[in-house]
């Protein structure tokens, strides 16, 4: 005798909704949906439950606290890719963020999260922003400096005070740099923001 299927009762977690389905259908899905639809919504609330999970708020800034990529911005896996923390949460709150454009930060904390402290803005907005707060590597702040400013202050001094037949070769060989990085020193090309 032949045996004969028989749809089973689910409850949607999504929307509550009753329906049926053929068991054989839902071969390795732990939780049933109504539709395609509430699939989605249940996978896309657990993402966003995941990522809650991993912010701790404050009065201030809402903080990462997972994984922090090694150009200090908080990321998150969303399926195979890293995605940063604070775009997502951009995403999460206001929609798709339009090709071309950042998400910024007012607050200058590359680990906050918080959606009121984020801006959309394209990558020369985002420029200009950093370098209006002064946030860029200049200087010895910069990682590749082998100066300091007051180093710097001290070779435009020497240099002022009287320029040694051999140019700057002398002041170059001193403080570790080639002559045409000390050119650059003394005639202001470089470390132009060093007064003297």
């Amino acid at each position: 005798m032949r045996m004969r299927h028989t749809k089973e009762n689910f409850t949607c977690p999504q929307c509550g909704k009753e329906f049926q389905e053929w068991r054989s259908q839902l071969k390795g899905v732990e939780t049933p949906c109504c539709s395609r639809k509430c699939g989605i919504a249940l996978v896309a609330g657990r993402f966003v439950q995941r990522f809650w999970q991993r912010v701790e708020k404050s009065e201030g800034c809402w903080i990462w606290t997972a994984h922090i990529g090694t150009d200090g911005y908080g990321t998150i896996s969303v399926g195979a890719s890293p995605v940063k923390a604070h775009r997502l949460s951009w995403i999460i709150h206001f929609g798709a963020v339009e090709p071309g454009m950042c998400v910024c930060h007012t607050c200058d904390n590359k680990i906050c999260v918080r959606p009121d402290h984020l801006f959309l803005g394209t990558i020369q907005d985002n420029t200009a922003d950093r370098d209006a707060k002064g946030r860029q590597c200049r200087g010895e702040r910069h990682p590749d400096a082998k100066l300091t400013e007051e180093q710097v202050r001290l070779i435009r001094l020497r240099y002022r005070r009287g320029c040694p037949v051999d140019g700057v070769r002398p002041l170059a060989r001193e403080f570790g740099l080639c002559r045409s990085s000390m050119r650059a020193v003394v005639s202001r090309e470089t470390w132009r923001g060093v007064l003297p």
